[in-house]
């Protein structure tokens, strides 16, 4: 797979966007078939040309030659996906909206100058194109590219969806550490959303403020609070304890363990495949157990929580 390009149609009208994924055979195969068309089209202009060299090009009824052999609708699609490569501007020109108004040629031009400007655009595309790279990656990594968890995390972590996303991509990109990097910062979105669902406030600061020691302390007294409110049945405590100890105890690791490394220019702060990969997971995993009672635009966790799920 490429990572320089999306194919969004046919030949004729195809996108091609950036941080987007293109298959590497759809690539070769869509210039080969473009590069293939600009050639028929300019042996179309050539015959022209030589029948009528100053035979006015423009669409419509008015020139019924050039109507019959279709020329104009090809040179507008192929126009269209140039474009989409950036190609020079000052060789495509620029669509006006004007009915004789062309990309590759403008205004009303004869036959023998539409060849000329097709060998402009022809040397134009080629050095576009020499100056374009692409980075091949394999099926499995292209899976993780500019892709989320899963819907419902994103339903219930919106505000990180986006460090997800990131940090997918640049596993998919073999960018490992940086995948650490936006896996921690998604991570906190989750952890602050835990926060405020338990009703930890800022008098004077907003909590994205707070370090993850002072989130966790804050984080740490409410559950306690509430884990030492539950008496009575022994159910509501141990479903308490279930959810708050795993979800306190991936925070304490994250934070030593993962976030105050890579976050720093400390020793170790620097990733292969492989811990990314168990990084990935346990975050992953951590975003699923929080999801059973928290959600960003969910009701407050309180000691009634956990007695209304047994």
């Amino acid at each position: 797979m490429s990572a320089a390009a999306d194919a969004g149609g046919s030949l004729g009208n195809p996108v091609w966007q950036s941080r987007q994924l293109w298959s590497w055979w759809d690539m070769v195969t869509q210039i080969s078939q473009f590069l293939q068309t600009l050639g028929l089209i300019r042996g179309q202009l050539q015959t022209f040309s030589i029948l009528a060299p100053d035979l006015p090009l423009a669409p419509g009824p008015k020139n019924s030659l050039a109507t019959s052999f279709g020329v104009w609708q090809e040179l507008s699609y192929n126009a269209d996906f140039a474009r989409s490569l950036a190609v020079t501007e000052n060789v495509i020109g620029k669509r006006t909206g004007a009915r004789n108004e062309h990309p590759i040629i403008t205004g009303v031009i004869t036959a023998r100058r539409a060849v000329e400007r097709i060998g402009q655009y022809e040397e134009a595309l080629a050095v576009d194109v020499e100056g374009r790279y692409a980075k091949i990656i394999g099926a499995t990594a292209a899976s993780h590219y500019g892709v989320s968890f899963d819907y419902r995390l994103d339903i219930a972590f919106p505000s990180a969806r986006s460090e997800i996303v990131e940090a997918n991509t640049c596993f998919a990109m073999e960018r490992h550490t940086a995948c650490v990097f936006h896996l921690m910062r998604a991570m906190e979105h989750g952890y602050r959303a835990l926060a405020i669902k338990l009703g930890v406030k800022k008098p004077k600061t907003a909590l994205e403020y707070d370090t993850w020691g002072q989130l966790l302390a804050q984080i740490e007294q409410k559950t306690e609070a509430i884990i030492d409110s539950l008496q009575g049945p022994k159910r509501p405590l141990t479903t308490a304890r279930e959810f708050f100890n795993p979800a306190l105890a991936d925070m304490r690791y994250f934070m030593d363990a993962v976030r105050n490394i890579v976050m720093h220019t400390r020793t170790g702060g620097t990733y292969d495949a492989q811990q990314a990969i168990s990084i990935r997971k346990r975050v992953l995993d951590s975003f699923v157990h929080l999801a059973k009672y928290v959600r960003e635009d969910g009701p407050r966790i309180t000691k009634s929580t956990f007695r209304l799920k047994t």
